[in-house]
This record gives structure tokens, C-alpha cells and sequence, in this order.
């Protein structure tokens, strides 16, 4: 009876031994996360673990979006690959929307869209906002009637009302500046010259003509054909009389 006993553990312990040291099967996912073990033997992975790098995405779906399934942030920006995917930011780039700050800058410390490269739409880069200090999810930072890119292109302070400190508005004073003065012609017969007093207002030239053709370029209308109409908008007109049309040009 001792005999068989012992027998019968040998013959049990040899099948297990077998048992853990047969090779596995290169095509088997047993991790279920659509990687076979050969692939992820090859990737690096853990073929026991669906979820390698353990930030939420299983591996085999990480390899098909073409990040790292070893790595939680792919692109190094900050931000965890599954964060990337539920903002809709691209966790194999690390400056989404090429505004010039990394996703994970934008989203943790600007508190701006790392998926649009001028979150609030106000003309100034989130970049730019971010170098002038002004709110990059406000168009008008300090709320004095400009955009913080008009300030900008002014050279005004896109965070002080009054920029200048004289008391005024920056909006009401960029709205006076706009009033216009009318050159006299240098020399008679010359036309009319309009000027604005702040920059980047220029002097314009009031310009006339009889023809409305004359001014119209594949560049400014539609071919012909779908401007017809463009007369008509005018009213009616005495056809026995001149008909003048004017506009400013800066040429």
C-alpha cells in the first residue's frame, strides 16, 4: 500500500511538472486584449495583463491607435493617453492643435483647449495668450471693448483697461482714433484723401467711377453669371443720368 502510495505521488507530481514548463500557444490571447502571445512577446507586454502600461486602454487597441501600450503617456505631454482620448487631443503628438504649448500645459495650467490653437477664438494663439498673460478663454481679457488681439496688434495692454493710463477706455480711445479726417488734394483734380490717426488705419483714397466694373475682379465677386443681381441692390436709377459709384482704396 506505502509502495502505491508513493507510486501514485511521483506519477502526480511528474504531470504537473509536465504541466508548468509546456510552451505556450504563440497564438493565444489569454489576457483578452486582442494580442497574441507572440505579439506581445514581441512588444514587450505583459501577456498575462490586458492593460500593460495600466492607463486604462487595453493593449491591443493601443498598438491599432498607434501609441506605446508600454507607456501611460505616449507623447510625454502630460496628459495620460486615455485622457487624450475622452478630450479628443492625439495622444502620439504632444502639442495637438500646434499652438505652441503641449496638450498637458494647456489642460493643467492654462485652462485652455488643447484641441483648438485659439481656444476662445479672439485672434491670439493660446501661446500668445499665454506669453502676454491675458485669458485664453476670454476673447477681451480685461474687458475694455478690444479683442486681446487687437490690443496686441496696437501695441496696448491686452490686461489693462487703459493701457496708456490717460484715463480713457482703450476701446473708446481706439474708437475716437478711427474718426476720420479728409485731406485736402494736394493739387486740384486729384482725389480726396481719407486718413485715420492710429495705426494700422491708413490713408485711403476716395475714388469714383462710372463703370462698377471697373472695380470688380474674379478675386472680389463671382464670375459672371452670379453677380447679376449686383446693380439692383443699388435701386433705381435714371438711365439718362451719370451714375457714380465711390469707394476707398488704399492704393
Amino acid at each position: 500500500m506505502k509502495l502505491h502510495l508513493h507510486l501514485t505521488c511521483l506519477l502526480a507530481l511528474s504531470l504537473c511538472t509536465a504541466h508548468a514548463t509546456d510552451p505556450p500557444d504563440n497564438d493565444s490571447d489569454d489576457d483578452g486584449d486582442g494580442l497574441s502571445y507572440a505579439e506581445e512577446s514581441a512588444l514587450g507586454t505583459d501577456p498575462a495583463n490586458f492593460d500593460s502600461d495600466e492607463d486604462g486602454i487595453p493593449d491591443g487597441e493601443e498598438v491599432v491607435l498607434g501609441i506605446d501600450p508600454l507607456a501611460a503617456d505616449s507623447d510625454g505631454d502630460g496628459l495620460g493617453d486615455s485622457e487624450e482620448l475622452s478630450l479628443g487631443t492625439d495622444p502620439r503628438v504632444a502639442d495637438s492643435d500646434g499652438d505652441g504649448l503641449s496638450d498637458g500645459e494647456e489642460y493643467h495650467h492654462q485652462n485652455s483647449d488643447p484641441a483648438l490653437a485659439d481656444s476662445d477664438g479672439d485672434g491670439l494663439s493660446d501661446a500668445g495668450e499665454a506669453s502676454f498673460g491675458s485669458d485664453p478663454t476670454l476673447e477681451d481679457s480685461d474687458g475694455d471693448g478690444l479683442l486681446d488681439s487687437t490690443e496686441v496688434l496696437l501695441d496696448m495692454e491686452p490686461l489693462a483697461e487703459d493701457s496708456d493710463g490717460d484715463g480713457q477706455n482703450d476701446g473708446a480711445q481706439v474708437v475716437a482714433s478711427m474718426e476720420p479726417s479728409i485731406q485736402a488734394p494736394p493739387t486740384p483734380g486729384e482725389p480726396p484723401k481719407i486718413s485715420f490717426s492710429r495705426p494700422p488705419f491708413v490713408t485711403l483714397t476716395l475714388q469714383s467711377s462710372e463703370n462698377l466694373v471697373d472695380w470688380i475682379t474674379e478675386a472680389e465677386y463671382p464670375p459672371p453669371g452670379e453677380g447679376a443681381n449686383l446693380m439692383e441692390s443699388y435701386g433705381q436709377f435714371d438711365a439718362t443720368k451719370p451714375i457714380l459709384f465711390y469707394r476707398l482704396s488704399g492704393r
